[in-house]
């Protein structure tokens, strides 16, 4: 598979209150231009718009309380030819569902800080993603890149402390 297609096969990633989305390219139908919402750049690096969605949830009814939407680097050039690429996108989307889902939990046990919750409504695409993993030496396996997304205030360990 290609970077593309194994980066779309993980979206969306959602549970509980917030979603990432990878929206749909579209057509403009004046022009007949095309517009793809995962692409790469003039520089060799590949770019993604993606959509943070928040969530009010009632019982069994979802409104959306915000959009975010932020086109960012998902995939820097230098990193074309790693051999890791899929183990950090299945990783790096195990990571999210993850914190993702605990947030959900502590937030149904009445057990999730004001301030964690808030680091994760506020945040933007850009602060959920991090292709710099891959300059890391160590992660090999996608649990391997989970794990290192997830420990640390540097990266998505930030949205659990």
């Amino acid at each position: 598979m290609s970077f593309a297609d194994d980066f779309s096969a993980e979206f969306p990633i959602s549970a509980g209150r917030h979603s990432l989305e990878l929206p749909e390219g579209w057509i403009d139908e004046n022009s007949g231009e095309v517009h793809e919402y995962l692409r790469q750049d003039d520089n060799g690096d590949w770019r993604a718009t993606l959509r943070f969605v928040g969530w009010d949830v009632d019982g069994d009814t979802q409104s959306i309380r915000d959009i975010k939407e932020q086109e960012l680097v998902v995939l820097h050039a230098r990193h074309l030819d790693d051999p890791r690429v899929p183990a950090y996108v299945a990783g790096w989307a195990a990571a999210l569902r993850h914190i993702f889902e605990v947030h959900a939990e502590l937030r149904a046990a009445n057990e999730l800080p004001q301030k964690i919750a808030d680091q994760l409504d506020w945040s933007m695409p850009a602060d959920l993603c991090f292709p710099d993993a891959l300059d890391l030496k160590r992660p090999k396996t996608a649990a391997d890149f989970t794990d290192a997304l997830l420990s640390g205030a540097r990266r998505l360990g930030a949205l659990l402390s």
